[in-house]
C-alpha cells in the first residue's frame, strides 16, 4: 500500500455552534408528580424550554407521537424521572436515547454538557414562578424546588413566586417567567415547516396532565425564529383577569402572513365554555374556517378585530416536525499546513459562570471527512459526529483554542476501515486499479469499455470457459481459476485495426480507440506478418522504421497494408491489459463516475479485508464520497448479482460500516437483485445506489 496522502492544506472556513445538551424527560403516564419534577429539572438547565417530557406506559413503550416529538426534539439523552430503571431503559432503547439517571442529569455523561440558566447572559433576568403549585402554572412558567433556590442563594437569582394566577399567565406574555430564563441566548434553525402560523392559545381544565403535556412539549418543539405566541390559561378564570385580554391582543399585532389569528385549544367538552373563554380575551370567530400559514413579503401587519378559530378536526402537528439544529455560531478561518491547524475563536454565548456546552464544528473541508467515530476522534480529541457536524463537549470560556487535525480524504477512510477490521489491504484487483486510477476518467466517454474489450488479449475468461467445457466438469471452480491465472498470462498480448472491432461502428471505434490511447490505455502502431517465420507482430509506431523487418526473426518483412498505405492497429498496455481481463476496468469506471459527480471522493478500487470476527473478504470499491463511508460490488455482468452474492456484498458493507453499498454493473441488473439489495439495506439502515449500464455506459 502507498504512503498515505498528506492531510489538508490551505485555509478553511469553519463554523462553530454553541448550545447546551438537551434530554427527554422519561414519566409514569398520568403523573403529575413526575410532570412536576421534570419541570422543576428543565427550569435549572440552559436550553430547557426546548427539552421535551414524556409519558412512559407500563411495559416501557413510548407512543407513536411522543416518539416522533422526541426525535424531532433532537436530544441527547432520555432521563428517568419516576419511571423504573428497567422499564426507562427499554423507553430510552425505543427512543434510540442513553439512558440516565435525574441523579446524574448533571453530573456525567452526554446530559452533562450544559450549564445553569444562570451562566448565560439574559437581557431578562428577573424569573417568575407560581407560589401557589398549581401545575397548570407550573408548567407555563416552569418552576424551582425551595432546595434549589437555597441552594443558589449565593447567586441570588432574582425569582418571583406570584400569588396571582393572572400575574405568572402576564409573565408568560412578556416572556419574564423561570423557564422563559432558560432559553437565553439559546439559537435554533428548523427547515422546511409551515412558515407563519396564528398563535395558539391552549385553555386547560386542569384535569389530567394529557393537555399540559401537549402545551409543553408543542412549546419545546416551536422554532424560536417563527415568533409565534403561546400561552396556558385556565378555562374557567381567564375571563375573570381584567385588561389580560388587552396584553393578548398586543402580541397579535404580527405580519399578516397567516391566519386566523389565534388558533384555540382545548380537551374541554363544553364548547360553550372555550368560546366563552376566546370571546373574553376580544376575540372573534374567523369568518372561514380554513387555516392558512407560510410567508409572505412585503406584509402589512394584522390589526383588530383579531379572529379565531377552535382547533377541532385540525391535525397542527406537522406545524412542528421540522428537523432543527440548534447552537449560537461564529465563523472563522482556520489555515491548516499538512493536515494540522489551530481554531481560535470568541466564544458567541456571553457567560458568566463555568459550567459545560456543546460546541459544533462545521465546514467544507470537515464536510468531505466520512461520518465513523474513528475519525472524528483524529479530528479533534473526544469528538463525536451529530447532524453533519463535529461536536465537542467542553467548559464555558470567553475564548477557545482547539487543535484540529485535517485528514486527507485517502487517510480518513483508511482511518474509517481499520476501526471497523483487523487488518485490510489492497487486493490485487485494488493494486491494479490503483495503478491505473490516475487515468480513469476518459473512461466515462462513449464506446471506451467495448473497444477496450475487443482490443485485450483472451486470457483467463476464455481459458475458464474452455476449461470447463474439456474437463466435463471434473474440476472445481478455484481449480478452473488457478489454471486460467497461471497459463493465460503466457498469452500474446492481441491488437486490432479498426476494422476488426465489431463491437460499434468504425468511426465510433476509431474515436474511442484514440481516446485509449491519449489516456494511456492503447498504444497505435503497425502490423507484420511474417512469411519466414510464421508470427503476427505489432510494432509500436515509436519503433516503425522505414526498413520494417519482423522483431522475431529479423526477417525483412513489410507492414500490412489497406488503400492508403499502411494499416493502424491498436494494442493495450500490459497494465491496462490486464486490467481488462482482470474484470477491473468496471472498478475504474465506476470510480471515475463517483470522482466526476463529487470532486471530494476517494475510491480504492479493491480491498482485502480481515473482519473483527476473523473472517475474511473481499470488495470491489470502497472509499468516500460526499462524506459517506461507501462499500459496494461492481459486475461486468449484471446477472452474476445471484441472491447468495447480493447477500454477501450487503453484509460486506455493513461489517465495514459503510453509510452507503453501492451496486454496479456495466450491463442491466435484474430487477429481482436490486430490491432484494434494497430491503437489506433498508434493514441494516444504510443507504444504497444502483449504478448499471445506464449510469456507467454513456451512447454516442
Amino acid at each position: 500500500m502507498a504512503a498515505p496522502a498528506v492531510g489538508f492544506s490551505g485555509p478553511t472556513l469553519i463554523t462553530a455552534s454553541f448550545y447546551p445538551a438537551r434530554v427527554a424527560y422519561l414519566i409514569k403516564a398520568g403523573s403529575r408528580a413526575g410532570l412536576r419534577r421534570a419541570v422543576q429539572e428543565a427550569t435549572t438547565r440552559w436550553g430547557g424550554i426546548s427539552e421535551v417530557i414524556l409519558p412512559v406506559s407500563r411495559d416501557g413503550s413510548v407512543g407513536g407521537w411522543w416518539s416522533q416529538v422526541a426525535a424531532t426534539a433532537n436530544l441527547d439523552a432520555a432521563v428517568t424521572v419516576d419511571v423504573p430503571e428497567d422499564t426507562a431503559r427499554r423507553a430510552a432503547s425505543q427512543l434510540r436515547l442513553p439512558f440516565v439517571h435525574l441523579r446524574d442529569i448533571d453530573r456525567t455523561g452526554p446530559s452533562s454538557a450544559t450549564c445553569h440558566p444562570l451562566v448565560v447572559n439574559g437581557a431578562k433576568d428577573l424569573s417568575v414562578i407560581s407560589a401557589n403549585g398549581s401545575l397548570w402554572e407550573t408548567v407555563l412558567a416552569g418552576d424551582v424546588s425551595p432546595e434549589h433556590l437555597d441552594a443558589m442563594a449565593d447567586a441570588a437569582w432574582p425569582v418571583r413566586r406570584e400569588e396571582l394566577p393572572d400575574q405568572v399567565a402576564r409573565a408568560a406574555l412578556t416572556g419574564t417567567t423561570a423557564i422563559d430564563r432558560t432559553a437565553a441566548q439559546l439559537a435554533c434553525s428548523s427547515g422546511g415547516g409551515a412558515g407563519r402560523t396564528p398563535a395558539m392559545i391552549w385553555l386547560t381544565p386542569g384535569r389530567t396532565v394529557t393537555d399540559l403535556l401537549w402545551f409543553w412539549n408543542l412549546r419545546a418543539l416551536s422554532s424560536k425564529t417563527s415568533a409565534t405566541p403561546m400561552v396556558l390559561l385556565p378555562l374557567k378564570d381567564v375571563g375573570y383577569w381584567l385588561g389580560f385580554g388587552k396584553q393578548v391582543q398586543g402580541l397579535l399585532r404580527r405580519p399578516a402572513e397567516f391566519s386566523p389569528d389565534v388558533v384555540v385549544f382545548s380537551i374541554s367538552r363544553d364548547s360553550a365554555a372555550v368560546h366563552a373563554a376566546a370571546h373574553s380575551l376580544g376575540l372573534q370567530p374567523a369568518a372561514s374556517m380554513d387555516i392558512k400559514t407560510g410567508f409572505r413579503w412585503p406584509a402589512e401587519y394584522r390589526v383588530p378585530p383579531f379572529t379565531y378559530r377552535l382547533a377541532d378536526n385540525y391535525d397542527f402537528r406537522w406545524w412542528f416536525l421540522s428537523g432543527r439544529t440548534y447552537g449560537k455560531q461564529v465563523q472563522v478561518e482556520v489555515q491548516a499546513g499538512a493536515g494540522r491547524g489551530r481554531l481560535h475563536l470568541e466564544s458567541p454565548v456571553s457567560w458568566r459562570g463555568s459550567a459545560g456546552t456543546l460546541v459544533a464544528l462545521r465546514g467544507p473541508a470537515l464536510d468531505r471527512l466520512p461520518k465513523r467515530s474513528a475519525v472524528a476522534e483524529a479530528v479533534i480529541r473526544n469528538g463525536e459526529w451529530r447532524d453533519g457536524g463535529l461536536q465537542v463537549a467542553t467548559t464555558t470560556m470567553p475564548s477557545y483554542d482547539f487543535q484540529i487535525t485535517l485528514p486527507s480524504l485517502e487517510e480518513a477512510t483508511w482511518i474509517a476501515i481499520r476501526e471497523s477490521t483487523r487488518s485490510a489491504k489492497l487486493s490485487d484487483k485494488g493494486r491494479l486499479g490503483a495503478a491505473l486510477a490516475d487515468r480513469s476518467s476518459q473512461l466515462l466517454m462513449p464506446d471506451i469499455y467495448e473497444v477496450a474489450l475487443e482490443l485485450a488479449t483472451p486470457r483467463k475468461h476464455a481459458l475458464v470457459a474452455e476449461l470447463k467445457t474439456e474437463t466435463n466438469g471434473r474440476l472445481s471452480e478455484d481449480d478452473l481459476n488457478d489454471l486460467a491465472e497461471r497459463w493465460g498470462g503466457t498469452a500474446r498480448r492481441a491488437y486490432r485495426a479498426i476494422r476488426g472491432i465489431r463491437s460499434v461502428p468504425p468511426p465510433r471505434a476509431a474515436r474511442a480507440a484514440e481516446a485509449l490511447c491519449d489516456a494511456g490505455w492503447a498504444g497505435r502502431g503497425f502490423e507484420v506478418r511474417c512469411d519466414a517465420c510464421g508470427l503476427r507482430s505489432f510494432v509500436p509506431l515509436r519503433q516503425s522504421t522505414d526498413r520494417p523487418h519482423c522483431p522475431e526473426c529479423n526477417a525483412r518483412q513489410p507492414y500490412s497494408l489497406d488503400a492508403s498505405g499502411p494499416r493502424i492497429h491498436y494494442q493495450l498496455g500490459s497494465l491496462a491489459d490486464r486490467a481488462v481481463d482482470q474484470g477491473v476496468m468496471p472498478h475504474l469506471i465506476v470510480a471515475a463516475l463517483l470522482r466526476r459527480r463529487e470532486e471530494q471522493t476517494f475510491v480504492l478500487p479493491g480491498l482485502a479485508v480481515e473482519a473483527l470476527d476473523g473472517s475474511l473478504f473481499e470488495v470491489d470499491l470502497v472509499g468516500t464520497t460526499g462524506g459517506l463511508l461507501f462499500a459496494g460490488e461492481v459486475k461486468s455482468n449484471g446477472r452474476a448479482f445471484t441472491e447468495e452474492q447480493v447477500t454477501a456484498d450487503v453484509a460486506h458493507s455493513v461489517t465495514l460500516g459503510a453509510n452507503l453499498h453501492l451496486m454496479a454493473s456495466v450491463s442491466d441488473i435484474p430487477d429481482e437483485a436490486q430490491h432484494l439489495a434494497a430491503r437489506l439495506c433498508k434493514t441494516a439502515g444504510i443507504q444504497m445506489e444502483v449504478l448499471d449500464r445506464r449510469s456507467l455506459r454513456p451512447v454516442s
